[in-house]
């Protein structure tokens, strides 16, 4: 820029201040014509707008080049969760800037879970920050802990663990333990097992996914004695629990109920007592019996 252009400019400026001249103007003009900016500073100091809140969004939304003179100021402002989270939406620039003023401010579960969402740096820390403060004595809560839990792979085992301090915690909670945490199983089947009536689907799940055949023993013997069972479930029991007495209770209850070919077929690979049984049935079926008495009583 020339020199008669800057004291074109100088005398135009310092008369537009003098008019006190709206902020969105000077903004605009800042915006546009670098050459302007120390003096738009100088009056930002004098008019006090250095401590406004508003006007220095603004300057952070709009002029790039003081952008950062304008967060520096703006920060100084004290800003609020309200603030932080404006700017992290809509000025991307200061996006993780804000997060981390956000975490300064000792912020409770919204503003962390914004941080989470938002940020990729400050990620990791919102999530040790809401896992401690959801460890709390006062704070602690089924959900809070759950949320950790199910969306922090790095702080599942201290999560985990600290739901299982909770006396709150129902059946299925404690089947997303069970299945998320291999090293928590033991104490999870503890919890559900000393819990009347469990769902049976969960002791179906158990049943299935333990890692141990006294476990998944433990189980199909739980839902023997709580449920009552369709032919399916039976069915299941039989192919999971490795157990002669658990398979052979199965075996009996499923005989009660007309078990179909499929169902006589495993219960003669898998339960030797009931194996001559189910191949007998399987040989001549109840139809054939039907039959053969209806032809006897024709004669």
């Amino acid at each position: 820029m020339k020199a008669a252009e800057k004291r074109k400019l100088d005398e135009l400026w310092n008369e537009l201040i003098e008019r006190n001249p709206a902020k969105i103007s000077i903004i605009e003009i800042a915006k546009k014509i670098p050459y302007l900016r120390e003096k738009f500073k100088q009056f930002c100091e004098a008019k006090k707008l250095d401590k406004d809140k508003r006007f220095l969004f603004d300057v952070m939304r709009e002029v790039e080049g003081l952008r950062e003179w304008a967060w520096t100021l703006f920060r100084q402002t004290n800003p609020d969760d309200y603030d932080l989270k404006r700017v992290v939406t809509q000025i991307p620039p200061l996006q993780e800037s804000a997060c981390a003023l956000l975490l300064e401010k000792n912020p409770r579960d919204g503003a962390l879970r914004f941080v989470m969402l938002h940020s990729n740096t400050h990620r990791e820390a919102a999530w040790q920050m809401y896992l401690k403060w959801a460890k709390s004595e006062k704070q602690r809560t089924k959900h809070r802990l759950m949320d950790v839990f199910r969306e922090n792979e790095d702080l599942r085992q201290e999560a985990g663990e600290e739901l299982l301090r909770l006396s709150d915690l129902e059946d299925d909670d404690l089947w997303t333990i069970f299945c998320m945490i291999w090293s928590l199983q033991q104490e999870a089947w503890k919890r559900i097992r000393a819990i009347d009536y469990a769902n049976r689907g969960v002791l179906l799940g158990i049943m299935q996914k333990a890692k141990t055949i006294k476990m998944r023993c433990e189980a199909a013997q739980k839902l023997l004695d709580e449920h009552k069972l369709d032919g399916d479930e039976l069915c299941q029991i039989i192919e999971c629990a490795e157990d002669a007495d658990i398979r052979q209770q199965a075996a009996s209850e499923l005989f009660r109920q007309d078990p179909n070919e499929d169902e006589l077929r495993l219960i003669a690979k898998k339960v030797p007592s009931f194996k001559t049984k189910a191949l007998r049935q399987l040989e001549k079926p109840k139809e054939q019996l039907v039959k053969e008495i209806l032809e006897l009583s024709e004669e």
